[in-house]
């Protein structure tokens, strides 16, 4: 969300537009891939957690993230699909 978000905005507040054969399907694609990034959490819960708790949030950082590479991975695959044709 932060990313496609900071695409917006900057658009909006910019004027700037997509380039010439860049959809928002695939800045969606790549923002679900920025996702995989979230492991840093790992370290913030690392901090914060102990026991049982850091073991559910590390549990939960790393679900988190495979499941952003796996959507990001699937949306850009149709997209490049798509491109191919």
């Amino acid at each position: 969300m932060g990313i496609l978000g900071g695409v917006l905005i900057t658009m909006r507040l910019r004027g700037a537009e997509l380039g010439p054969g860049l959809a928002w399907r695939d800045l969606i694609g790549l923002a679900m891939l920025g996702g995989v990034g979230f492991t840093v959490s790992l370290l913030v819960s690392g901090l914060a957690f102990s026991g049982t708790e850091l073991e559910t949030a590390k549990t939960a950082v790393l679900a988190g993230s495979v499941c952003a590479a796996f959507l990001g991975g699937l949306v850009l695959r149709r997209r490049g699909r798509s491109y191919a044709r």
